[in-house]
């Protein structure tokens, strides 16, 4: 796997020392017995193979390399005085080392490689950040303000709906989505949602109600006062609660209880549902 750390061309205290072997190491031989580990990375890519001096004919100073015939690409890391091998670059062969031979830390064919390794994890081919790159754990607190989040994509997290024509209730426990107080969600994962709901209910007898949130039918939490209400008028009642809702579609609905009535209804608008989901809202 590549490695970050293993790109640095020195341990950050200066240029990473050119490094000559002082034993023979056979081919297949991991450690590296060298006369100057200074400067070089914990851990490196590299280069070892017999050294080539020449002396450049327009600056004249002495230049040595690695000779093309002999250079082998690994990655290692240093431990204590030594130079450990980890990896012989993919392709190549490992020679083994002779006196005199040299290790440099420098750029190499298998560097490149590896760097572009790296930024592949989080870059497309032209330099872009791949999608989920920045997850939110890597975002600093207040690093996303009101102008970096687009609030026309949570309109589907907030719905709210009423009965749009004046209908009569049993007593009993009532579903009332089939008037029209329910609002449905499909959500991407299981998630909470924020409901409210409210009943303005009438009767000709005195009676008693209790207004009820539901979910796919079932109640999931109901309001119970003990006061019994007089006839001849609307009587509103509502409460909030928190529902969880499961991965995929979600009806959440008004029910009610009723209870001593012999003519109980519900005016137009009188019935009112709405909800706001905590979480990733596809329809």
């Amino acid at each position: 796997m590549a490695s970050i750390d293993q790109l640095k061309a020195s341990d950050g205290s200066g240029n990473a020392s050119l490094a000559t072997v002082q034993s023979v190491r056979s081919p297949g031989a991991t450690t590296i017995i060298v006369n100057t580990v200074s400067g070089i990375n914990t851990n490196f890519i590299g280069s070892m193979g017999t050294p080539h001096t020449f002396t450049d004919p327009v600056t004249s100073e002495t230049i040595t390399v690695i000779s093309e015939a002999t250079n082998v690409d690994f990655k290692g890391h240093v431990d204590g005085s030594d130079l450990i091998i980890d990896t012989i670059a993919t392709g190549q062969t490992d020679l083994g080392s002779e006196v005199g031979d040299i290790v440099i830390i420098k750029p190499t064919t298998q560097w490149s490689d590896e760097l572009a390794e790296v930024l592949e994890v989080s870059l497309n081919d032209d330099g872009t950040l791949k999608d989920n790159t920045a997850t939110t754990n890597t975002i600093p607190d207040d690093a996303v303000d009101n102008t970096k989040i687009d609030w026309s994509s949570l309109s589907l997290n907030m719905k709210a709906a009423s009965n749009p024509s004046t209908f009569t209730i049993a007593n009993g426990s009532n579903n009332l989505a089939g008037a029209g107080i329910k609002v449905n969600f499909t959500v991407a994962e299981a998630c909470k949602a924020l409901v409210t709901v409210s009943l303005g209910v009438s009767s000709t007898t005195d009676f008693e109600y209790q207004p009820q949130i539901r979910l796919g039918g079932t109640v999931i939490k109901s309001f119970a006062p003990v006061a019994s209400l007089s006839a001849g008028r609307a009587h509103v009642r509502g409460f909030s609660w928190v529902v969880s809702l499961v991965a995929g579609a979600n009806e959440i609905s008004a029910g009610v209880s009723l209870a001593s009535s012999t003519s109980a209804g519900i005016a137009a608008s009188g019935g009112n549902i709405s909800a706001i989901v905590l979480g990733e809202v596809t329809a």
